[in-house]
């Protein structure tokens, strides 16, 4: 989990990667609204990745790293960060647009 800004810098996005069974792989939460005094309520989710995986040339891919767009339409993914020598690392970037 982690906040991320809005399309407009406004606060109050959360981002949640991996939530689990019975939930989507990459969400962002809208929580700016609240229902009462101290009460936070759910006002929008969207939901960017559905699954831990997408296939790319027949292999399954799996992020390490998700960065979405200000505007929530795609996700720069890194995979297969891999240790290269004394501290250098190589990463595949992706950048996936999202469809529907």
């Amino acid at each position: 989990m982690r906040w991320i800004e809005g399309a407009n810098g406004e606060d109050g996005l959360l981002l949640e990667r991996d939530g689990g069974r019975d939930k989507d792989y990459l969400v962002v939460e809208d929580v700016r609204s609240k229902s009462s005094k101290d009460e936070m309520k759910l006002h929008d989710s969207r939901t960017l990745m559905r699954s831990p995986w997408f296939s790319v040339d027949g292999r399954r891919v799996y992020p390490s790293e998700v960065w979405p767009s200000r505007d929530l339409r795609s996700v720069l993914i890194a995979s297969e960060k891999k240790s290269v020598s004394e501290g250098r690392s190589t990463v595949t970037m992706l950048n996936t647009e999202l469809l529907g």
